[in-house]
């Protein structure tokens, strides 16, 4: 496994056709202190780039001055990401479980769909969404094919009417751990399978500890629910 400090993206080129002259456009890196690595690009009628491949621990998916951080559910997980024409961020998604899962290839169509195939291990939530779509690899790794609908590439950024802008730490912890956000409701713990295990009310304006009742250990995924929306964050309790 490769490891990297920094996840360099691309380097795309301009070619003159008549003096077969070549310059630098642009050149994006994701950045992170653990391993990840961009295996599969393409490009979509519109000029938008669209890469997949993993990425260990924590990266920052913005390529500019903003940030747009994932992290890894427990060794690695698969991102997606849509970058614009100029290399600007647009959006980022990961699919993790409880093994290591990685990207290998990915195509866009004409309506935007984005359609992807890798390797996961163990269960996988495929749902990037907050939803959960959970399939078992197993032990040794299965092969999946994945599809994102359309509505996906409309996202610009987290702050949309669907997705509310909430964070939760630490992560891992040992089944306390704050929650912030904007007018925060409740969190709904579910297990890696998605059945819901506990509901805990927040009623906080900006930040609430929570303490989770059940004692298992284990990877679970975390719905915060606010006045501003929905988030879904996996947690792994230790």
């Amino acid at each position: 496994m490769k490891t990297l400090n920094t996840l360099i993206l691309m380097i795309m080129i301009t070619i003159s056709a008549q003096a077969q002259d070549v310059g630098l456009d642009w050149a994006k890196q994701f950045d992170g202190a653990e391993a990840g690595e961009a295996v599969s690009i393409n490009v979509d009628v519109a000029g938008n780039v669209y890469v997949t491949g993993y990425f260990e621990g924590t990266f920052d998916f913005d390529p500019g001055d903003g940030t747009y951080e994932l992290t890894a559910t427990d060794i690695s997980d698969v991102f997606v990401s849509k970058l614009n024409t100029d290399g600007g961020f647009v959006w980022a998604k990961n699919l993790g479980g409880a093994g290591h899962e990685e990207g290998f290839s990915m195509v866009v169509d004409n309506s935007g769909h984005v359609y992807s195939c890798g390797v996961f291990v163990s269960n996988t939530d495929f749902d990037p969404g907050d939803d959960f779509f959970i399939l078992d690899g197993g032990d040794n790794g299965d092969p999946y094919v994945h599809k994102m609908k359309s509505i996906l590439t409309g996202i610009e950024s987290p702050g949309n009417s669907f997705v509310a802008e909430v964070g939760l730490y630490p992560n891992p912890n040992s089944g306390t751990f704050t929650v912030s956000g904007e007018d925060l409701q409740r969190t709904e713990l579910y297990g890696i399978e998605g059945k819901l295990i506990e509901t805990i009310e927040l009623d906080a304006k900006s930040s609430c500890q929570v303490q989770l009742g059940s004692k298992t250990k284990g990877l679970f995924f975390a719905k915060i629910i606010s006045g501003k929306g929905k988030s879904v964050i996996r947690i792994a309790v230790q």
